[in-house]
């Protein structure tokens, strides 16, 4: 089930015959206390979850407030690929420790990785999409230059002029790929879009 936001502020609710996350313009408010949620307010359901925009987006920031919302382990994709001196693991180790991720009964999952993303929209039970205007990606990844990042095992002291590039194309390079995924998921997973951090953040606020 898709669920693309708009500007207005939604709260949600529960469908009990599915499980679905739906949103009702209700003043703003979350719904009360559902008995298909847990005490910490998030459907039962919910576990295994893939975050998943463009480089800037605050994937890894929405990641982590989710996970301190709802306790399930957090892993980077980034730090599975990435190492300290800026080298990379082959595909080979990196899929390996995927599937071994994959394989556990709950996780929240920060990154694109276009190559594995059919194999985790197959895995996963729900999908955040951060599909987010380009200005606002490349004005994220200009903020945290110079910053220690959770996600990251090294710190980026300038915009890379490359990765600059691969965000200016992901537009036309990777959101065809991941909006093709979203179709053919969208009536047999939660798939939920924000377009702005505004948006998300009244998500996170109501769960």
């Amino acid at each position: 089930m898709l669920f693309s936001f708009g500007a207005q502020s939604m709260a949600y609710a529960i469908d009990e015959r599915t499980f679905v996350c739906y949103y009702v313009a209700i003043q703003g408010k979350p719904a009360k206390t559902h008995p298909h949620r847990t005490e910490k307010g998030y459907p039962l359901k919910m576990k295994r979850l893939l975050i998943i925009g463009s480089p800037g987006a605050g994937k890894s920031t929405f990641a982590r407030k989710l996970r301190d919302k709802t306790g399930l382990p957090l892993y980077y994709l980034d730090r599975i690929y990435h190492k300290p001196d800026r080298t990379t693991v082959s595909c080979a180790v990196f899929d390996q420790q995927l599937q071994t991720i994959l394989q556990t009964d709950s996780w929240i999952m920060d990154g694109n990785y276009q190559r594995t993303l059919p194999l985790r929209f197959e895995a996963c039970t729900d999908i955040f999409f951060l599909d987010f205007p380009l200005d606002i990606c490349l004005e994220g990844v200009a903020s945290r230059i110079g910053t220690v990042r959770e996600d990251m095992p090294w710190i980026e002291q300038e915009f890379d002029p490359d990765f600059r590039q691969y965000i200016l194309d992901f537009p036309k390079d990777q959101l065809p790929g991941i909006d093709t995924l979203v179709k053919q998921y969208q009536d047999i997973r939660k798939i939920t879009v924000f377009h702005s951090r505004q948006e998300a953040d009244k998500w996170l606020d109501s769960i």
